[in-house]
């Protein structure tokens, strides 16, 4: 193994999934599992389907020792609890998947989230872990903020159509979010008795992912512009899975060749990303490091729709953060993650 790494946050879904792809990972080792909760058990006994980590011990986050000794950090810590400890840590390369260091304004993290960001002075100095649309700012970076599962399908989805002008006014997105986007020591809508054949309006318009979204648009849409995201996430009754379809006013004289040649152009040589000509489910990219996509023209009502899916444990948090180490690391991008979906 070429680098020794930690994972903090590891009895948490993305922690587990961080886990069990970096199990099989060629070049990087997990020598230090950190957990807040099951201090003392072992992965393996916490996750039997991790039984290659039978003698790793969950420990207290030590940044002055164990995590000290690795050369990159992955941090699946809860938002709030990274801005406090993620700063201090002189390893390497570290990449933090809560959310705390992707906003660049200490103002929209106040507004969206609520509180004082407690190290204000490290935003925008993170690069953000979409490599699709920001992968040379990632290249050798020692500090990245992956962004969140909802962020992720939405921007992927929009971003075409903001590059090519093929959009105008406010994108409206919709997202349909499976139990494992909660915390997995969450009891609030997560269990059986609350989701199963239910479907939960979530968050109306105060998603904390929203201002990411708007955020990358405008990077691509220039300096001028001004980019507004209406979003709404509910709760369904699946395990794993994101589904996110936006919609917005069509550029006058857009066509549906307009479109499919922007999606081509921005995203032909991806190696994560499927642009499908039919409709698009979780089912197709679920345990893949992958995102499938469809864009259509309502030329009735004048809205363009782009709807994209992803694993939200895979592309949507642990997959993609494994791509961006890669990235850092000078590995190849696609280095221990998979393309294929598991099926049915």
């Amino acid at each position: 193994m070429s680098f020794k790494a930690a994972v903090l946050g590891a009895s948490e879904y993305a922690g587990a999934e961080l886990l069990r792809l970096l199990a099989v990972h060629p070049e990087i080792d997990v020598t230090v599992a950190t957990a807040g909760n099951e201090l003392g058990q072992t992965v393996g006994n916490v996750f039997p389907h991790l039984s290659r980590y039978s003698d790793l011990d969950l420990e207290e986050v030590d940044a002055a020792g164990s995590v000290a000794s690795c050369d990159v950090v992955f941090s699946a810590l809860p938002t709030g609890v990274g801005m406090r400890m993620l700063p201090h840590l002189d390893n390497d390369v570290v990449i933090d998947l809560s959310g705390d260091f992707c906003l660049h304004d200490a103002n929209d993290f106040v507004f969206w989230h609520g509180t004082r960001h407690l190290r204000s002075d490290q935003l925008g100095s993170w690069a953000y872990g979409l490599p699709e649309l920001f992968r040379e700012s990632i290249v050798g970076a020692k500090r990245i903020a992956i962004p969140g599962p909802f962020a992720t399908a939405a921007t992927l989805a929009i971003a075409p159509l903001v590059k090519h002008k093929l959009i105008h006014g406010v994108v409206s997105v919709n997202v349909l979010a499976g139990a494992s986007t909660l915390r997995r020591t969450s009891a609030t809508n997560g269990g059986f008795a609350e989701l199963n054949d239910n479907v939960i309006v979530d968050k109306v318009a105060i998603d904390e992912q929203t201002p990411e979204v708007e955020m990358a648009l405008m990077w691509l849409a220039g300096a001028d512009a001004h980019i507004t995201v209406s979003m709404i996430s509910h709760l369904v009754p699946v395990v794993r899975g994101v589904s996110a379809t936006a919609s917005a006013l069509a550029t006058p004289g857009t066509s549906v060749e307009d479109c499919a040649q922007a999606y081509e152009a921005d995203y032909g040589d991806e190696p994560f990303v499927i642009v499908w000509s039919n409709p698009v489910g979780t089912k197709m990219v679920r345990g893949a490091n992958t995102v499938a996509m469809q864009v259509t023209l309502d030329g009735r009502a004048n809205q363009v729709i782009a709807s994209c899916v992803l694993d939200n444990l895979m592309k949507g948090s642990a997959g993609q953060a494994i791509q961006c180490a890669n990235l850092a690391l000078g590995l190849p991008e696609i280095t221990g993650l998979t393309v294929e979906g598991v099926y049915p």
